[in-house]
């Protein structure tokens, strides 16, 4: 049986030592892949949180450069009476800085 094999693997040395090393290249390639991949998210974040500003009065309430505008909806059923004060509750507790931030229904 080895008189058979030796000579066909002499004959084809070199495809014997391609599909010995496509083994490994295989099963590297998907790690790295994976392993560039987190690495790409994490550099994406640190730079995303270091161009945020860290004071809340550097922009309007909010709004930052990488970041469009939140929207916060308050439903409630109130008498018109106690309104405002709801209103004035709500602002401070999204920390808006000015009432312009109210919805364009509210009085």
């Amino acid at each position: 049986m080895s008189g058979f094999i030796v000579p066909r693997v002499r004959a084809h040395h070199a495809l014997l030592a391609a599909a010995l090393l496509s083994v490994p290249l295989t099963a590297t390639v998907p790690a790295a892949l994976s392993a560039f991949s987190d690495a790409v998210g994490d550099a994406g974040l640190r730079a995303a949180l270091r161009t945020t500003p860290r004071a809340a009065d550097s922009v309007r309430a909010g709004e930052t450069p990488s970041a469009p505008a939140a929207a916060l909806q308050v439903k409630a059923q109130l008498p018109a009476s106690g309104r405002q004060s709801a209103d004035r509750a709500v602002e401070r507790g999204a920390g808006a800085p000015s009432p312009d931030c109210r919805s364009p229904s509210a009085p």
